[in-house]
């Protein structure tokens, strides 16, 4: 399918460019354009829009993308999941289950709050200040750091008729981590 657009001027002014028409032409050509699924490749579709996934083939896992946050809400519960990755190889959990642990074929998901923004790591540390465990929260402020407790902004998310349809993510990718001075450090590995 080919779509021809007015093209713009350089040196003109935007507004004056800008028309109903050509408004119209972007519109409708976005509109008649039909997203596929493919070879590794998943669309959902919600009310609040549709969330393109793309999962590494089986034979390149080094094309995966650590710690990917997505909507897995059902008409019950608004939940998300997280793709597996970890910092300094300690896999964070969800409610007691590793992510990279499937259950019934399904990874673990988050429930979220209507009212949640945030998607976080809690690193609970031992102390030597090495981590004993990770688990994963949301709500709307991220708690504060103190000696045995060290938090992590993974996303900020939005949510909207009960599916999280933003999600922006703060890490991307397996993460190192050190304490130095009571200040925790964060890199990729």
């Amino acid at each position: 399918m080919s779509f021809s657009f007015p093209r713009f001027v350089a040196g003109q002014s935007l507004l004056e460019q800008l028309s109903a028409e050509r408004m119209n032409a972007m519109l409708d050509a976005i509109e008649e354009c039909q997203l596929w699924e493919g070879a590794n490749v998943c669309i959902t579709r919600g009310p609040g829009g549709s969330t393109i996934s793309a999962d590494a083939p089986s034979d390149s896992p080094d094309l995966t993308h650590n710690y990917q946050v997505y909507d897995v809400s059902t008409e019950e519960e608004t939940k998300i999941s997280v793709r597996p990755g970890n910092h300094n190889n300690v896999i964070p959990d969800i409610d007691g289950t590793p992510i990279n642990e499937k259950i019934e074929e399904e990874y673990p998901a988050l429930t979220v709050n209507e009212e949640d923004t945030i998607v976080w790591f809690q690193l609970n540390l031992d102390d030597d200040g090495d981590i004993e465990n990770i688990e994963m929260h949301s709500g709307e402020t991220l708690p504060e750091n103190d000696e045995t407790t060290v938090y992590q902004i993974c996303a900020m998310i939005e949510i909207k008729d009960g599916h999280v349809i933003n999600l922006e993510g703060g890490v991307s990718g397996s993460q190192w981590f050190q304490m130095c001075n009571a200040t925790p450090l964060f890199g990729l590995q």
